[in-house]
């Protein structure tokens, strides 16, 4: 069985983490659960029928996090992040009480990224969730950013910015990094990695 699923992930590409996916793990069960017999859903399913059931699906799941922004209030979170084609994305994610909901993913390649322009877009965000319901930001703690939580805080009274700890932690490695001390090990890790990375197009 292990061996089917292993031909399945290298002859159509599939990412390896994918297996540690929490919907892989219930599709598996559920298949399990169903017996022999079963018969997976056909290209032309999953294009348009079990498409548009999953489309009504999410947008059932996100009035239940609208319920739970509006009772407890939300807090936005703010992403960026640059592809290999060196487009220029923001994420945007809500959470609350309910759990984490993405909002959308936009492409501000063309766009200045200075500081007014970020806060207009976080406040257009802002907006179309609603003031009352957003209490807090979390961004990137660069220096644009920050200056983008002061103007957001000008803006809107009743809203908090805080830096988002985990880029914290990663500025914080990235300083330990530059230490003499480090530096022979991490250059060794990262040839490492890049030989493992590599060999994937092999593997497969």
């Amino acid at each position: 069985m292990d061996m089917q699923w292993a031909l399945w992930f290298y002859e159509c590409g599939i990412p390896f983490n994918s297996a540690a996916a929490r919907q892989f793990q219930i599709a598996i069960e559920a298949t399990a659960q169903f017996g022999s017999g079963y018969v997976p859903p056909s290209p032309h399913l999953l294009g348009e029928p079990l498409l548009n059931d999953v489309v009504k699906l999410i947008s059932n799941v996100r009035e239940e996090h609208e319920q739970a922004w509006k009772q407890y209030g939300c807090t936005l979170m703010s992403d960026g992040w640059t592809d290999r084609r060196d487009q220029h994305l923001i994420n945007f994610l809500v959470n609350s009480p309910k759990g984490t909901y993405f909002i959308e993913s936009v492409d501000a390649s063309a766009e200045v990224h200075d500081a007014f322009m970020l806060a207009d877009l976080l406040g257009k965000k802002i907006d179309e969730i609603g003031k009352e319901k957003v209490v807090q930001v979390i961004t990137d703690n660069g220096a644009n950013y920050k200056a983008i939580g002061r103007i957001l805080m000008e803006r809107i009274p009743t809203l908090f910015w805080s830096p988002c700890v985990a880029h914290c932690l990663d500025l914080m490695m990235e300083e330990i990094g530059k230490l003499q001390a480090f530096k022979k090990t991490i250059a060794r890790a990262r040839r490492i990695t890049t030989f493992i990375y590599g060999m994937g197009g092999f593997l497969v």
